[in-house]
């Protein structure tokens, strides 16, 4: 399990389209995708994203 410092591996989905996607959650609670390390946006250019994960130390800074 990784500390409230490092960078985490999650999943998420565009609330737009629907698309899985992987991506890493910074300890300062800024999602970036992991194929483009330059922010949240799915390719349909949607930049609302939600955490899929049952980890609480994940969700606890995250509004759903």
């Amino acid at each position: 399990m990784a500390s409230n410092n490092e960078i985490q591996k999650v999943v998420v989905v565009c609330d737009n389209c629907g698309t899985g996607l992987t991506a890493h959650f910074d300890p300062d609670g800024e999602i970036r995708l992991i194929w483009t390390r330059r922010g949240p946006a799915c390719s349909c250019r949607n930049d609302e994203l939600r955490i899929m994960s049952n980890d609480r130390t994940v969700l606890e800074d995250v509004d759903m």
